[in-house]
């Protein structure tokens, strides 16, 4: 009913783009969904006794990497058991990578990792299992 409402076809667009940059895999994962609401992660993390000493959006995003960290009042079998995303960015900074949040209200969410191509990197990448 959302996507509906934006004017956005019913089936949702994932784009997954990887990118050799100098010394760095450079690779972004971006959606044409509602995107990140600011306003709410913000009220959210106050909420929570969370401190923030800079509210730029690129800030803002970063909360979500928090342990625990949910927007959901309440866990479903798909979301809302605040479990993830710092799991993402713990193994992407144990490659010595980092991650970046892009997001436009009701325009989508895209995210921006960068890995070094080092050795450390490529065993982490190539152990790792995809399930």
């Amino acid at each position: 009913k959302q996507r509906k409402k934006l004017g956005k076809s019913l089936v949702g667009k994932l784009k997954i783009k990887f990118e050799l940059c100098n010394e760095n895999l450079l690779i972004e994962v971006g959606d044409d969904g509602r995107g990140l609401d600011q306003k709410k992660i913000k009220k959210k993390a106050l909420s929570e006794g969370i401190v923030i000493s800079d509210d730029s959006p690129a800030q803002i995003y970063q909360l979500i990497f928090l342990p625990g960290f949910s927007l959901k009042n309440r866990a479903t079998p798909s979301s809302g058991r605040g479990m993830g995303m710092d799991i993402v960015k713990n193994s992407i900074e144990k490659l010595s990578g980092n991650i970046q949040i892009f997001s436009i209200m009701g325009k989508g969410c895209v995210f921006k990792i960068t890995l070094p191509l080092t050795s450390k990197a490529n065993d982490g990448m190539i152990n790792r299992k995809v399930a």
